[in-house]
């Protein structure tokens, strides 16, 4: 037995009805060419180019910015942080920032078919890059190598250089990120110890309170103030 419609979808049914008629092919064909040209302006650009990249190659180009003002910086300021540090040291320096700042990019360009990036991750991955700066500031103290003094003091020249030195990495990161936005958090963590090792490399004041407050505080100020930045732009989306 067939069951009776509700007045209000019956009445529903024939207005769609009724303007169904009312739409011509000649509007049916503008409307899709309006959509074609939205997507084709969406497309465009070299950000978009960067995102439709393949994951390895979106990785490579993350990982060669890093090595690349890695690079350019050892030879402008000919790698004054290396003078003097017994070659164990250097190499757990530089060892350690590398693989963590590989790490975090490596996890925030990952494929959209692998599982969400979960928050308790990112926050473990940022607290481990934190941690690894931290360490690292007190590497030369253990080598037995620390120039201690006022020199130490002296940390916003290096923090404000380390800051500038992480932008690039940041940048690109977001342009090649294609997914989560927590994502973002890791890009901060890459972009921080980027600075910290180019610091690492060309600082020579290797006292660990300048190491701690010029070095590993770029780090940590990357990585806050991404937090913070997404923190209102979450308040605000929510009142609006």
């Amino acid at each position: 037995m067939d069951e009776e419609l509700d007045p209000e979808v019956a009445a529903f049914l024939r207005e769609c009805d009724e303007a169904s008629g009312e739409v011509s092919s000649d509007d049916l064909s503008g409307m899709l060419s309006s959509i074609e040209a939205q997507v084709s302006r969406s497309e465009s650009g070299t950000g978009s180019w960067l995102k439709s990249r393949s994951t390895r190659t979106r990785r490579a180009l993350a990982v060669a910015s890093f090595i690349a003002l890695s690079l350019f910086a050892f030879f402008a300021m000919d790698g004054r942080g290396l003078t003097n540090l017994p070659l164990w040291a250097v190499g757990v320096c530089l060892g350690s920032l590398g693989l963590m700042i590989v790490l975090s990019l490596w996890v925030a360009l990952r494929p959209l078919q692998a599982p969400a990036l979960s928050t308790g991750a990112v926050t473990a991955l940022a607290a481990l890059s934190v941690g690894c700066a931290v360490v690292v500031a007190f590497i030369p103290q253990a080598a037995h190598h620390s120039s201690a003094g006022s020199a130490g003091l002296l940390a916003s020249p290096c923090m404000y250089m380390g800051l500038l030195i992480g932008l690039p990495v940041y940048a690109l990161s977001r342009v090649l990120d294609r997914g989560s936005r927590l994502s973002s958090v890791l890009a901060a963590s890459a972009a921080g110890l980027t600075g910290n090792f180019v610091l690492a490399l060309n600082c020579p004041i290797h006292d660990p309170r300048h190491m701690l407050l010029g070095h590993a505080s770029v780090v940590v100020l990357f990585i806050v103030g991404v937090v913070l930045v997404r923190a209102v732009e979450s308040r605000l989306r929510v009142q609006g």
